[in-house]
């Protein structure tokens, strides 16, 4: 478990690093946005394996990138 951080603070770390506001980002939540679940689920799975900040931000940018990719690939089909 995550010892350093609380896993709001984890979690608010997180969203200002990829830039996203937090009032969006938790009533999107409230709303059951696809997006914005998987990222909390991720954010949850990663705090609760003891993963570090800066591990959590890249896999999900990594992510994020990998399925931008695969959705411009589809389009060029």
């Amino acid at each position: 478990m995550n010892t350093v951080h609380t896993i709001d603070n984890f979690k608010s770390i997180i969203l200002v690093k990829l830039n996203i506001e937090t009032a969006h980002f938790e009533a999107a939540i409230l709303d059951n946005a696809p997006y914005e679940t998987t990222l909390y689920n991720w954010m949850l799975k990663s705090y609760h394996k003891g993963k570090s900040i800066a591990e959590t931000v890249i896999l999900i940018q990594k992510t994020q990138r990998i399925c931008a990719l695969k959705s411009f690939m589809q389009k060029q089909q």
